[in-house]
């Protein structure tokens, strides 16, 4: 029997409405909604998908069922349940239906009444119960006239449950059953919702597009042609925009049209159509203003103009439409959005407020998302504290927000910028551990390994933040971090770290703008790993980049710094004259120079690097010029410029008067002092400079220099003390056995000769290998003969006269060794000692090798080798005409003369010296002139000339012997009275000459004169 309908079956309903910007969070006016994700500037929305709404399943009913044509039917009942049922009083409905089907189940209405069941409980929403009465009627019914009517039903009760497969198969078997059926419009396109709720949109569209081939000018075609445009939009948006202007075209006057010219508008703005898009938002506006779509179209329109940039009027564009349509569900989404235009237009005070008013509202996800988006505002405001106070407000109240992991990973970044490291630390950690996103687990990862490294500073870090790095090398974090990452451990001085970080950065991103500084860095690591080639080639790849610009000088920074390296500082020196002194690189020349400054100096070229520190200097730099001032006064200080070291050095304390370096430069200035002669100055300058140095390793060299300039200025006691005061505190250091051997200097300088002797005998046994020994060695000698300790000072004279290093040292120890010897009457001895000196280079002994070859003539005369002492004798006088020796010579040359028969020589070599003012010198010549005169036999002249230089002598010893010859030559004579007389003066004058007057007495007795 054919179910007769009162009234038209209704469409689907519409699908919910998303705003124009992505989306809304909640169903339009009892529409439900269906989610999908739109992203949009970096968060996720929850949106309508635009489907139609699976709950209007219900406008499919019949307004009412009217009673059978079949005869005996109980008419009351019919009439009552189909009345009930047009006033949708759907329980008194079902309850007549169900009498029916109980008292008269034979009648022929009973399949009418089972079906009329289902509908009502389908209106109840007893989903269940009315699919068990749809069911009776395909099981027990199956000729029924609409047995295809009863299995739709069916599919639209296991719709309504959500078995959507199992509807959709419903509705497949239907249509194949029944492919005439004058419902199959309605069955296809149901069966295109089943699908799509299923997740299988190609089945869905084939559905949509075979319900319009079905009935294409029918009531459900306008739907289908909307379902249809909706399922094309994301993989098909021009074909959709074509399906939705179909559907305004051939049906003006659709319910959907203010729907559909929405969605086309959506669909416009994604294909950047946004004129277009303006205009379909507008005619919603404008033609539909009481529809529910106009407030999304409006905010339509505020897309459109942010998509333009046109960010203030989008921004007042969504608030006049959040305020307007408070009550709708959109209207937090709509304020986020004027939140969103107002950041964009960087009015970030701005935006804070209006995000301020989304937290106070009702939607927790709006509020929560507003939360967020107020600590990005605050941030982009500058506003840290306010910032940090958002984002842990959402740490503690919307723990479950999907940004959350984003909320740490900014908590972190500022918690590093205000060095709360620990909380950094914390931050990054929960970032990375409750990131869903593996860009963020990656960017907290970094930001944790960076902050372990600030905190720690150990190079493990550096190692993690290798590993970060390296293990996602095409990632935009690599992109962004590896060079900063690179400058990082270079800075650490982590060179291999550095490297690794720029070579990852030059492999794996080729075009990157920042490619000049990768290799920049990976010259400079190369460098410093100590691979100059290395380093060449990469200063040399990024000058490969970029040759042109400004910052191509950094490049050749580096290549200098290389070339200073290599020695090479010819090419150093070329490089720096390329450098614009101006530009990027500016503040590297300064270094440049100090470093050329420096290769200079290693090679001695004092003055070109003193040029090139004073160049450093005058650039200003601040982090260079003191170190230019400090290398450029050493430089001249090394060059002999002690006046301009002496200013350095004061400019250098003047500018860093707390440097590390100022007390060792303060040193200097008093080395430099007392090079230029003021020592007195120098002094002060290094006993200021000593009492800042505490324990530094320089204080023993310094206290060296202190106790110079002292002694200079004459200060001889407080060198002295400072100088034992280095012997005494560094003993180990090399500066010791110097220094007692310059206190043991000043010691002897005073004339404190005992003293002097004591240091120079500790310096002795504390230090036997020292250089000094042989220096000593002399020195100790001649403080011994200062205190006329003569036999003690010979061993060290003849331990210094075999040094190798000082001829003139050697000389004087061999002379006074040799004077020792003489008056030891150990005259052999004497000639061994003295024989080497004459045969000494020249250099450095001149001043004592006429002694030498006197004091050696003489002791050959008292051995009796007279030849061997003539021949000695006789180089003083060609090698040293102007000598001061050169008369004493002569006068034991005469001696030699005479002993070798050659008296008139001997005669003319003396006879000079008779006159000599020098009395002692004349005494010797008179004395010799005796002798000379005794041996020609000339006994009264001879006795004469005894007595003259008795007389003229001061020697005792010598005014003895010649009286007593005197006298023995008045005996020759004859004369025995003078004889007499001249013995007697001996005696009386000479009491102490024991020898000379016991023989004395003897000739007095054999004269007969008594003793």
């Amino acid at each position: 029997m054919k179910r007769a309908t009162r009234g038209k079956l209704r469409p689907a309903p519409r699908r919910s409405l998303p705003d124009a910007a992505g989306g809304s969070t909640g169903q339009a006016k009892g529409w439900p909604m269906l989610t999908n994700n739109s992203t949009r500037r970096g968060r996720t929305w929850m949106v309508s998908s635009g489907l139609l709404a699976c709950a209007l399943w219900l406008a499919v009913l019949p307004v009412g069922v009217p009673p059978a044509a079949a005869q005996g039917l109980p008419g009351d009942l019919l009439v009552r349940a189909g009345r009930a049922l047009d006033a949708e009083d759907w329980q008194q409905a079902l309850e007549l239906y169900q009498g029916l089907i109980e008292q008269h189940p034979l009648h022929e209405a009973v399949p009418l009444a089972h079906f009329a069941s289902g509908e009502c409980l389908l209106n109840l929403g007893r989903y269940e119960e009315a699919l068990k009465s749809y069911r009776i009627v395909i099981d027990e019914y199956p000729d029924w006239s609409d047995i295809d009517d009863a299995q739709f039903r069916v599919g639209n009760c296991l719709f309504q449950l959500g078995h959507y497969a199992e509807a959709a198969q419903t509705l497949t078997a239907m249509l194949e059953a029944f492919p005439a059926s004058t419902i199959a419009d309605k069955a296809a396109y149901w069966l295109g919702e089943a699908n799509y709720q299923a997740g299988n949109e190609a089945a869905a569209l084939d559905s949509y597009r075979r319900s319009l081939g079905a009935a294409p000018r029918g009531d459900y075609a306008p739907y289908a042609l909307y379902s249809i445009a909706t399922v094309e939009s994301p993989s098909d948006p021009e074909r959709a925009v074509v399906t939705y202007k179909r559907l305004l075209d051939e049906f003006p006057n659709s319910p959907l049209t203010p729907d559909a010219l929405y969605r086309m508008g959506q669909v416009l703005e994604t294909l950047g159509r946004l004129d277009e898009a303006h205009t379909a938002y507008s005619r919603v506006v404008e033609q539909f203003a009481a529809t529910d779509a106009a407030a999304y179209a409006a905010a339509g329109i505020a897309s459109v103009q942010f998509s333009r940039g046109e960010y203030a009027l989008a921004a007042q564009g969504y608030l006049n439409v959040a305020q307007k349509h408070a009550d709708e569900a959109g209207a937090c989404v709509w304020m986020l959005r004027a939140g969103d235009a107002l950041l964009a237009a960087e009015d970030y005070e701005g935006a804070a407020r209006v995000y301020a008013r989304v937290t106070a509202g009702a939607d927790r996800q709006c509020a929560a998302t507003a939360a967020y988006l107020q600590g990005v505002a605050y941030q982009g405001a500058g506003l840290d504290q306010q910032a940090i106070g958002a984002f842990e407000h959402v740490r503690t109240e919307y723990a479950d927000h999907p940004s959350i992991a984003e909320v740490n990973l900014r908590l972190g970044a500022f918690y590093y910028t205000a060095e709360r490291f620990d909380d950094a630390l914390a931050a990054y950690k929960a970032a990375s551990d409750l990131a869903t996103d593996a860009a963020i687990a990656l960017e907290a990862r970094y930001g944790a390994a960076w902050t372990a490294f600030r905190r720690a500073g150990q190079e493990q870090h550096l190692h993690e933040l290798q590993a970060v790095l390296a293990g996602a090398p095409d990632s935009q974090l690599a992109a962004r971090g590896l060079l900063p990452s690179a400058e990082l451990a270079l800075t650490a001085g982590s060179y291999a770290i550095a490297l690794d970080l720029a070579q990852l950065l030059i492999t794996h991103h080729p075009e990157h703008p920042s490619l000049f500084g990768a290799w920049l860095v990976a010259g400079q690591s190369q460098r410093g790993l100590g691979k100059l080639a290395e380093a060449r080639a990469a200063f040399e790849s990024a000058l490969a980049v970029d040759r042109t610009s400004p910052t191509a000088d950094l490049a050749r920074v580096g290549l200098a710094l290389v070339a200073v390296d290599l020695a090479d500082a010819a090419g150093a020196e070329a490089l720096l004259g390329q450098i614009d002194p101006n530009g990027p690189a500016a503040s590297r020349i300064a270094q440049l120079q100090c470093l050329l400054g420096d290769a200079h100096y290693a090679a001695q070229q004092y003055a070109q690097a003193a040029e090139r520190y004073l160049s450093a200097a005058e650039r200003g730099d601040g982090d260079w010029e003191t170190t230019a001032m400090l290398g450029a006064a050493d430089a001249l200080l090394a060059s002999g410029q002690t006046e301009a070291a002496v200013t350095c050095y004061k400019r250098f304390l003047d500018r860093a008067p707390d440097s590390p370096a100022a007390p060792q430069a303060r040193v200097q200035l008093g080395i430099a002092l007392a090079r230029a002669g003021n020592h007195a100055q120098a002094a002060r300058e290094l006993e200021t400079a000593v009492a800042a140095a505490g324990d530094a390793l320089w204080l023993p060299e310094a206290l060296m220099e202190l106790a110079s300039a002292q002694a200079h200025a004459g200060n001889l006691r407080a060198a002295a003390t400072t100088y034992l005061r280095v012997a005494d505190e560094y003993a180990d250091s090399p500066a010791a056995p110097e220094a007692l051997f310059w206190a043991a200097e000043a010691r002897y300088e005073q004339g404190s000769f005992a003293k002097a002797a004591e240091l120079y005998q500790r310096l002795l046994v504390g230090y036997p290998e020292s250089d000094l020994r042989d220096g000593a060695s002399y020195k100790l000698a001649w403080s011994l003969l200062k205190t006329d300790r003569h036999d003690e000072a010979l061993p060290y004279l003849l331990a210094a006269a075999e040094s190798v290093g000082n001829p003139a040292m050697v000389s004087d120890a061999r002379l006074q060794a040799g004077y020792i010897l003489m008056h030891r009457r150990d005259y052999a001895r004497a000639v061994d000692v003295l024989q080497p000196a004459t045969r000494m280079e020249p250099a450095g002994a001149e001043a004592q090798q006429p002694a030498v070859l006197l004091l050696l003539g003489q002791a050959y005369l008292a051995e009796g080798r007279h030849l061997e002492a003539t021949e000695v004798l006789e180089r003083v006088s060609a090698e040293y005409p102007q000598s001061p020796y050169l008369d004493r010579s002569r006068v034991a040359l005469g001696r030699c003369y005479q002993l070798s028969g050659k008296l008139t020589q001997a005669e003319d070599a003396l006879r000079p010296l008779l006159a000599s003012a020098d009395r002692q010198l004349a005494a010797d010549a008179h004395f010799e002139m005796a002798e000379l005169r005794r041996t020609q036999k000339r006994f009264p002249e001879a006795a004469a000339l005894y007595i003259t230089a008795a007389t003229t002598t001061q020697n005792s010893e010598l005014a003895a012997n010649a009286l007593f010859l005197a006298g023995a030559c008045y005996e020759q004579a004859a004369q025995p009275q003078d004889a007499i007389r001249a013995y007697t003066r001996l005696i009386g004058d000479y009491a102490g000459e024991a020898e000379w007057v016991g023989r004395a007495r003897e000739r007095l007795t054999a004269l007969g004169a008594g003793g």
